[in-house]
């Protein structure tokens, strides 16, 4: 089984963890409904809170169920980050990774790329 996963950081082509995309279909990029901020602890990557008005621009993979504990592994869910289905008016359903912690001390992305 199959199943729509939008990613908006590491995981992306060319970035440090894409190699556990590796088995994965790249779709398309996409853009979606979310907030994008820098980690505010020192490394170098995104967090992202989803249908809150602005833009992620990230890409969209097909994955396979046998992909999904690594990379639920990999982002800490469901602590760290939230894997949750997101519904939009443009594509079939698909996963995110959201952020979990605090972001009222870090900046918004404005323009919602990493």
């Amino acid at each position: 089984k199959t199943s729509k996963l939008f990613v908006y950081g590491t995981l992306k082509r060319g970035h440090s963890a894409h190699h556990l995309m590796r088995g994965a279909k790249f779709l398309c990029e996409y853009a979606c409904n979310g907030t994008l901020y820098g980690s505010s602890d020192g490394h170098h990557y995104p967090v992202a809170r989803f249908l809150t008005g602005n833009t992620i621009h990230g890409e969209l993979y097909e994955i396979t169920d046998d992909m999904i504990s690594k990379l639920d592994a990999y982002e800490g869910h469901p602590h760290l980050y939230l894997r949750k289905t997101i519904m939009d008016e443009v594509m079939d359903p698909y996963s995110v990774f959201e952020y979990q912690g605090d972001v009222s001390h870090m900046t918004p992305n404005e323009n919602g790329r990493f």
